[in-house]
């Protein structure tokens, strides 16, 4: 029994590694190799490697336009976090935070998780869960331009990889749609009073 449990382990991980292999040659989540992916799926919540593969799980499964089961693999990461490290919890509750805006619609409770990660470590840059939360306010304006600035910071860093190239196709899109916003309505910024929100 016990050389099963091994065995599976060693399998799952071996998954996970192959992935991250996929993905750091560009291939996008939704092009991922899906045997491998629900290889990594079965990893026990108690692994070491747990809270990373359901970052990859809530990454694949956002590109695959499955927004209620990224969450829920999301949330799996975010309940094993206290485990993880400094870099890696900081990195999480920034993921958390554009969660809470672009999929939850929740501005405050994006705030929230910024505040957070921000009691971790100092963010190197922040311009995409800024757009996050001024699309989310109606800042349409503002939030192309944080839009572009996170897809110009990973070109003059030369940042590749399938979950950037991900990232920068989604930001593209946004920062359309923001552009789209401002030219119907013509307002810079949304008025003031964006109604408080709960947390949760």
């Amino acid at each position: 029994m016990a050389i099963h449990l091994v065995s599976e382990r060693a399998r799952s991980w071996m998954a996970l590694v192959a992935l991250q292999t996929e993905e750091a040659k560009g291939l996008l989540p939704r092009q991922w190799n899906a045997q491998l992916f629900d290889r990594i799926l079965t990893v026990d919540a108690s692994a070491g490697e747990y809270l990373y593969c359901q970052l990859m799980a809530f990454c694949r499964r956002l590109d695959q336009g499955s927004e209620a089961d990224a969450l829920e693999h999301l949330e799996n990461a975010l309940a094993s976090s206290a485990r993880a490290g400094k870099v890696m919890r900081h990195a999480l509750f920034l993921e958390a935070a554009s969660a809470s805006a672009n999929i939850r619609k929740r501005a405050a409770q994006a705030r929230i998780w910024l505040e957070r990660s921000r009691k971790l470590r100092k963010p190197e840059w922040l311009d995409a869960v800024e757009a996050s939360i001024a699309m989310c306010e109606g800042r349409y304006e503002v939030a192309a331009k944080h839009w572009e600035a996170a897809q110009a910071l990973c070109v003059r860093r030369k940042l590749d990889s399938g979950l950037i190239r991900c990232a920068k196709e989604k930001w593209a899109e946004y920062e359309e749609v923001c552009k789209a916003r401002t030219d119907e309505t013509g307002i810079v910024n949304a008025p003031a009073g964006i109604p408080p929100e709960t947390n949760g």
